[in-house]
């Protein structure tokens, strides 16, 4: 194996098609691995064994084009993006260091200096083309990225808790108080935040209004929201546990045991959704300009623009504006003359030509 390079074992030989229905996965920085589990339970897998002295940590998901983000501490430390079982594994020059996360609708990918933590970043999501704001103090430490908004835990010579800004980073707005933020996650049946604190699990609106605490969780490193099930899950400290959104229920989802690891040490944290992504398909088409619950593929017309994760009701559709008389006027003359010139010469005549001089 070459130097700087990652070894992947594809364990079990899982395929896409059977092997997520809504599926928890984390990293195991101690065993070298990323894993998973069906919501329901059932046996935990083996999705990537990765080879020293490479370790695991942060992990994020995007559903549309279903690849895993992840890093790889070494000497240097990598930054990857991989399909879910692992295979056809790709380098990503940025970031190198800090916490990271990605805004699936807009397809960008954020993160933070892990040194200065008052710098934050902005890119494609292959690393390319970007883009930097400087807040006047440190320090940035959590990220969720939704849309048109940046939310961020703060800490440090900041205001600690719970801010919003645009989606490049400015025009901050400090929301509300909170302990020590490790992570954020995102409702978006309810649209509500929820965070993770070194004091327990908080959920607000993302106004900052309804900040309240969810129940007696503990410290919490990581943590995500399963939407269709409602539940949250949470982890760190060598388990994984879980409850109803507003705290009740709770029960370990992933021990030391269930991993097979007396060492586990999850430092990612994520969910995955199986299904196809839908949202609001945008059309110029002023007689039909939004349909809701569409697929990127039934969304490609020349005239349309795809809106993951978003309904019409969400949205303003840019749309053609309707033919005025005259307009109508001119295309029906236009018709007129297409349907002449193909009884006069035998052969169509292209409209363009037609409306064109051509």
């Amino acid at each position: 194996m070459k130097a700087g390079r990652v070894a992947w074992s594809i364990v079990g030989m899982l395929s896409l098609s059977d092997a997520f229905g809504q599926t928890i996965v984390w990293t195991d920085a101690n065993a070298r691995r990323i894993q998973g589990r069906d919501v329901n339970g059932g046996e935990i897998q083996t999705l990537v064994q990765i080879d020293p002295p490479n370790v695991p940590s942060q992990v994020h998901y995007d559903p549309i084009a279903a690849k895993l983000y992840y890093y790889l501490y070494a000497t240097p430390s990598t930054f990857q993006r991989a399909n879910l079982d692992g295979s056809e594994p790709e380098n990503i020059p940025t970031p190198s260091v800090g916490n990271f996360t990605l805004n699936v609708e807009s397809r960008k990918l954020y993160w933070i200096s892990e040194f200065s933590h008052n710098v934050l970043y902005r890119s494609e999501l292959d690393g390319l083309g970007v883009e930097s704001h400087t807040y006047p103090s440190c320090c940035v430490l959590t990220l969720e990225a939704l849309g048109d908004d940046l939310f961020f835990g703060a800490g440090g010579g900041m205001f600690k808790g719970i801010w919003r800004a645009d989606a490049d980073g400015s025009n901050e707005q400090y929301l509300h108080l909170s302990g020590q933020p490790f992570d954020m996650a995102h409702d978006p049946v309810e649209n509500k935040l929820y965070l993770a604190t070194i004091e327990g699990i908080y959920r607000l609106n993302p106004d900052g209004t309804g900040f309240q605490k969810i129940g007696d969780t503990g410290s919490a490193p990581l943590i995500v929201v399963d939407s269709r099930a409602r539940k949250v899950y949470w982890g760190g400290f060598g388990r994984i546990r879980r409850s109803n959104l507003d705290g009740s229920n709770m029960e370990d989802f992933v021990t030391p045991s269930d991993a097979g690891n007396p060492n586990l040490d999850i430092r990612g944290l994520t969910i995955v959704y199986s299904d196809p992504v839908t949202g609001a398909c945008c059309d110029a088409d002023p007689f039909m300009p939004c349909t809701d619950d569409r697929r990127l593929s039934q969304c490609e017309c020349v005239s349309c623009t795809w809106r993951p994760f978003r309904t019409c009701a969400e949205i303003e559709c840019a749309v053609n504006p309707i033919p005025t008389a005259s307009a109508w006027g001119l295309i029906v003359l236009a018709l007129l003359l297409m349907i002449a010139a193909k009884i006069a010469f035998g052969r169509p005549v292209a409209l363009s030509r037609v409306t064109h001089g051509g």
